[in-house]
Parts: structure tokens; C-alpha cells; sequence
């Protein structure tokens, strides 16, 4: 199972309303799942992804479909 952990994002929007925005978030994906969302995530993982200058937002599958 492949995994990757995206690092220090500039800004984190979750589809949580307590959550909202997190700024500088880690997140552990393990396979198709997130695993971990935090600050500081340390792993053995295969990928590490430097998300410094990046926006991370919640994906959608099959969004408009007829």
C-alpha cells in the first residue's frame, strides 16, 4: 500500500465546519485513506510532498454526472 504524507500546507480546507480552515497541516494518506491530519506528522511513508505553496480542499468523485 503506498503512502504519502503531504507536508506543511499553506492552507488545509476541511469539509468540517469545526475544523474549517487549518493553516501549516500535515496529512498521512495510506493507500485511498487519510490517516492523520495534524501539525508536525512524522512517518515512514513512500512519497513526502512539500505543500509550503499549496491550497489543499477536499476532492470530489463524479461531481456532475447525467
Amino acid at each position: 500500500m503506498t503512502s504519502i504524507l503531504l507536508k506543511n500546507s499553506l492552507s488545509l480546507f476541511t469539509a468540517d465546519s469545526e475544523l474549517g480552515e487549518i493553516r501549516g497541516a500535515d496529512i498521512l494518506v495510506e493507500g485511498p485513506l487519510i490517516k492523520e491530519i495534524g501539525k508536525g506528522i512524522e512517518a515512514d511513508v513512500d512519497e513526502v510532498v512539500d505543500c509550503s505553496s499549496m491550497i489543499v480542499i477536499p476532492g470530489m468523485i463524479n461531481t456532475h454526472h447525467h
